[in-house]
């Protein structure tokens, strides 16, 4: 991990109709860190996310990524939204969806490299094998691998994931964290699959409309085996680790 920095969040507060979503936010990331967010439904996560893609301004404060505003840092960032956005009706395969991601400004049709670099990206989630498939006919989990190839296909230098492992089963969300852990660029993942995604990250921020950073976060099961996120969940909103 770097001293670089990545991210720069200082005195973020953000307001919806007068009442606070987010409240003086700070918060400095490291290139090459791996930070999970996690938090309650309503605490705030989306929020953050959307501020740091540019997608929401802060009512108060300033965020940078990479030292710039992040309505200027689009091109620095991949991102996998929770859902699929494709009208499904379409007839986009699966290597269309991820060339989307070598698409930029003033840039018409793809070259010989983009290809390379989609394909790369589908072998690198385990679907080569799908390229030619209609997106309209994969399954959940298949969908959310082939957004993830999309934004691994940007080649960015910060990777922005919300909820990446949703309709994938365990095994899959496993083989997508192990990847995940295995880059070397700065990563940022929101998910409720805490017990598989705190195994490995530099960092947790945990976001309950103020923001609680910890790190070394231990997932501790009970004697039966069991893990109950919500203890954890209530842990971690008590204090910075």
């Amino acid at each position: 991990m770097s001293s670089r920095i990545a991210v720069r969040v200082e005195g973020v507060t953000f307001l919806y109709d007068q009442e606070p979503i987010l409240e003086g936010i700070d918060a400095t990331i490291y290139e090459g860190e791996f930070i999970a967010i996690i938090g309650p439904n309503g605490g705030g996560k989306s929020t953050f996310l959307k501020l740091l893609l540019g997608l929401l301004e802060p009512t108060q404060g300033r965020i940078e990524i990479f030292g710039l505003p992040p309505a200027k840092a689009g091109g620095l960032i991949g991102y996998t939204p929770q859902h699929l956005h494709h009208n499904l009706e379409m007839p986009l395969r699966v290597i269309d969806v991820v060339l989307q991601g070598r698409l930029g400004p003033w840039k018409f049709g793809f070259t010989q490299e983009d290809y390379a670099i989609a394909h790369q990206a589908l072998q690198r989630l385990g679907i080569p094998h799908l390229a030619s498939q209609p997106i309209a006919q994969l399954s959940g989990g298949q969908r959310q691998r082939t957004l993830i190839a999309r934004a691994l296909a940007t080649q960015p230098k910060l990777l922005v994931l919300d909820e990446p492992t949703a309709a994938i089963d365990i095994q899959g969300q496993r083989h997508i964290y192990q990847l995940l852990k295995e880059l070397s660029i700065t990563r940022i993942v929101v998910s409720h699959d805490i017990k598989i995604l705190l195994e490995g990250v530099d960092r947790v921020f945990y976001i309950n409309k103020e923001l609680y950073i910890h790190r070394n976060v231990s997932v501790d099961l009970d004697p039966s085996g069991h893990f109950c996120e919500m203890e954890l969940l209530e842990e971690l909103g008590r204090s910075n680790g």
